[in-house]
């Protein structure tokens, strides 16, 4: 249906799920990267569903955005909004590459990291998707007033480093 009302990105269910919060609610390893690889297979599927390329409007490409939230939309405690969660650079990068690791092996066409709420976690995002520099990405940020990240930093800094990692094709 999303194809026919012209529709030619689709977006994945994904941006709370993590592996840990998954296994938190009794999830396997197994299961929960099932749970994250099936949010892409719904959403390719989702996107080619009833489209004729010959009378679809828009047609031409379907793409599949996987997406990735904050760390604190995996906590689900509103934390995604302030950010700055007391962790270092590298426990936030750690959580991010495993994430998507599982996401990037289902072959999404690209990402799309969404509502990151403070330039500590966009460098953590930059650490971890350098291990994953073929699949293009989105960047976006919540911004408290338009200047600033919701973290209360310059909204100029979060975007320049989105700007310094070579996937990010947008933001």
């Amino acid at each position: 249906e999303l194809a026919r009302a012209g529709a030619q990105v689709a977006i994945t269910a994904s941006y709370q799920a993590s592996l840990p919060g998954l296994a938190a609610i009794g999830f396997g390893r197994v299961e929960a990267e099932q749970a994250l690889r099936r949010s892409v297979d719904l959403a390719r599927t989702a996107a080619a569903d009833g489209v004729n390329e010959a009378t679809a409007p828009g047609s031409g490409p379907r793409w599949v955005a996987t997406s990735v939230g904050p760390y604190g939309a995996a906590l689900a405690d509103g934390s995604e909004y302030r950010g700055q969660y007391g962790l270092t650079r590298e426990e936030l990068a750690d959580f991010h590459r495993e994430r998507l690791a599982v996401l990037v092996a289902s072959k999404p066409d690209l990402l799309a990291i969404e509502t990151i709420p403070d330039v500590d976690e966009a460098l953590a995002l930059a650490d971890a998707l350098a291990d994953f520099p073929d699949v293009p990405a989105w960047m976006s940020f919540s911004a408290a007033d338009g200047t600033t990240t919701c973290a209360g930093q310059p909204i100029a800094e979060a975007a320049a480093v989105a700007a310094s990692i070579p996937s990010v094709v947008a933001m």
